[in-house]
């Protein structure tokens, strides 16, 4: 019986050490986004976290129905961000771009517009981990996008609109 107890009590130390760790850093960020575009404001994304830097790619989308015809938004992007602090608690400065273009689907055929917005961008923001080993991940960000028309593949000059928008965006996902 005293050995019993005593293997029992080893038992409960090692998981008890064991389970005390610091939990490892994340190499990386799921998250869901609303914002950051007026015409696709609804997208999901990752990021790898390379130190104080993340590699992220996203992909926005907005869908609509009428008549029979399926038609949207898609716009794939990339950022980088860089990170002032640990990522569980910082600012950082995002860079990115993404482009935009519509399509639609219907009884008559299918099709992407022939013209489409290139879209840099630039903000900061604050990205937080929290809950259980903080793998809960929020994150905000502010700035400027600059809107580029793209008509059949060629950029088209627009130096005399100024065509910048505000960019604002809020991210909720899993960080692994």
């Amino acid at each position: 019986m005293k050995k019993m107890l005593l293997v029992l009590v080893a038992l409960i130390f090692l998981a008890s050490v064991s389970w005390g760790q610091e939990a490892k850093k994340p190499f990386g960020a799921v998250s869901f986004g609303l914002g950051g575009a007026i015409i696709a404001p609804i997208g999901v994304g990752v990021e790898f976290f390379l130190g104080r830097v993340g590699l992220g790619a996203e992909l926005r989308f907005l869908f609509a129905a009428f008549s029979g015809v399926l038609g949207g938004f898609i716009e794939p992007g990339a950022a980088v961000r860089f990170y002032f602090a640990p990522i569980e608690s910082s600012l950082f400065l995002m860079g990115g771009v993404s482009y935009v273009t519509g399509f639609a689907v219907g009884s008559g055929g299918a099709g992407t517009a022939p013209i489409g917005l290139l879209k840099p961008k630039v903000a900061i923001g604050y990205n937080v981990l929290f809950g259980k080993n903080s793998r809960i991940r929020f994150a905000a960000e502010l700035g400027a996008v600059y809107i580029w028309p793209v008509v059949q593949g060629d950029l088209v000059n627009v130096s005399n609109l100024f065509p910048v928008l505000p960019h604002a965006l809020i991210m909720f996902g899993y960080a692994f």
